[in-house]
């Protein structure tokens, strides 16, 4: 037994010091602010971060070879397990209560559609903003749409409050969880009934609090509009005429992306994360989703990816909305 116990603080010995001199982990801790309580904790998450990284490697040399046309790379989520990243991915969406005075099914009025698309290049869309560990990316979802509908009504862009709507939509009739989940058109009627702050004002904490809502704000909603579901013709005409537009995806193997355009086996069926359509286009002749995420600028394209387009590539047509102002 104590022959065991030895050869076991030798190896833990040895996987750390290798660990220290290994220059590449240490500007991951740097680059995304990683510290660990013990040596035997940051010898759990180096060993992990070397997993992915073989993973990483292997996916991006067939990348190289053409049989994939996204690359993957190194984030925030490179130390965590598949458990702790799937538990920040909480849109819910079964069984989901709507207030249905608030809500309108929308409906074709044009076929005069641009061919692609970038929102961004209107002054319309706010910085890539980071919902950290808390299952807030309904609410920062919702945030970017209502943003973007605001910036073209009063031609002023203002980042609203994410944590309002995660600390204050968690009474009936909206029934939230805060961070642990919940779904855009809960977020549209919430500030539909009580409008939305500034987040300088209400500013993000990323974690659950109590409501703390003033009574000012800067707008509020007039409801919202549901697309028709699996209709992603439907979603590009509100897209390309309409402005930015929520969409909730299955995001269970998207941690690692980096680039291109993302076309991994993914459920069109079960939808786990909420993000923000902010244009299409063609890249080297494939079609593509211009999304925003809320992940923070070291992930993905400077916080963004692109989205295979017309397959409903992760159920990306299933549950679009945006809000009315």
């Amino acid at each position: 037994m104590r022959v065991l116990v030895l050869a076991v603080l030798v190896f833990s010995i040895s996987v750390y010091a290798e660990l220290q001199n290994d220059i590449l982990w240490k500007n991951y801790k740097i680059k995304h602010g990683k510290t660990y309580k013990n040596q035997v904790e940051e010898i759990k998450r180096y060993a992990i971060y070397q997993e992915h990284i073989r993973s990483i490697e292997e996916h991006n040399a067939r990348f190289e070879k053409g049989l994939t046309s996204y690359k993957k790379g190194v984030n925030q989520f490179t130390d965590m397990t598949r458990d702790e990243y799937l538990a920040i991915l909480t849109l819910q969406l079964n069984g989901k209560p709507t207030k249905t005075g608030n809500r309108t099914i929308f409906k074709s009025s044009t076929d005069d559609v641009p061919d692609s698309i970038d929102w961004r290049d209107s002054g319309i869309v706010t910085a890539i903003k980071d919902q950290g560990t808390c299952g807030a990316c309904w609410a920062f979802s919702a945030t970017g749409a209502l943003e973007a509908a605001y910036a073209q009504k009063t031609g002023n862009l203002v980042s609203f409050s994410e944590q309002q709507i995660v600390d204050c939509s968690k009474v009936e009739p909206y029934g939230m969880a805060g961070c642990n989940g919940g779904f855009m058109e809960a977020a549209f009627d919430y500030v539909t009934d009580y409008g939305i702050q500034t987040e300088t004002s209400y500013p993000y904490e990323g974690v659950d609090g109590s409501c703390r809502f003033s009574g000012e704000y800067v707008t509020k909603a007039n409801g919202y509009i549901d697309l028709p579901e699996f209709e992603e013709d439907a979603l590009v005409e509100a897209v390309g005429t309409i402005g930015p537009i929520s969409v909730a995806i299955d995001a269970n193997n998207l941690a690692e992306y980096a680039s291109g355009i993302y076309d991994e086996p993914c459920s069109s069926f079960v939808l786990n994360h909420g993000v923000l359509a902010v244009g299409y286009g063609i890249e080297n002749g494939q079609p593509y989703w211009l999304i925003k995420n809320s992940w923070g600028v070291s992930w993905g394209e400077e916080g963004y990816f692109k989205l295979k387009r017309g397959e409903n590539q992760c159920g990306v047509a299933v549950e679009p909305s945006y809000p009315l102002l």
